[in-house]
């Protein structure tokens, strides 16, 4: 009877060991990147930061209009770096190197265009 119980203690221990390790490697790491962006008003940034944020994965997204820069925090098994420039530029705004989608620039504000001024906005 002892054994049994000995026997019965190990197995759940095992299995606990085993089945922690798994949620481990498929929980997925935090991690965060920088871009350069296209934005130019209050307007670009609200809509990159509401993109990026309803996006599966990303935990915060920060952009600095000073410096054009949106500063994104996720996880790195939901989404990537080359999806979330994707997503910025399916928007209508560059992201690093990938250029905004023509149509999505096209029906931007005209104070969100690269030449245009967003004063009145």
């Amino acid at each position: 009877m002892r054994k049994i119980l000995v026997i019965s203690i190990l197995c759940f221990f095992a299995f606990n060991l085993f089945a922690q390790k798994g949620t481990k490697e498929t929980k997925g790491t935090k991690e965060t990147v920088t871009f350069q962006t296209s934005a130019q008003c209050e307007m670009c940034k609200t809509a990159i930061e509401k993109e990026l944020t309803y996006t599966k994965g990303v935990k915060k997204a920060v952009l600095n209009l000073d410096d054009k820069k949106v500063t994104i925090t996720f996880m790195n098994n939901k989404t990537d770096a080359t999806k979330l420039k994707n997503i910025i530029a399916k928007i209508g705004y560059d992201a690093d190197d990938i250029k905004a989608d023509p149509e999505a620039y096209k029906n931007s504000p005209q104070c969100c265009k690269k030449a245009g001024d967003c004063k009145d906005h």
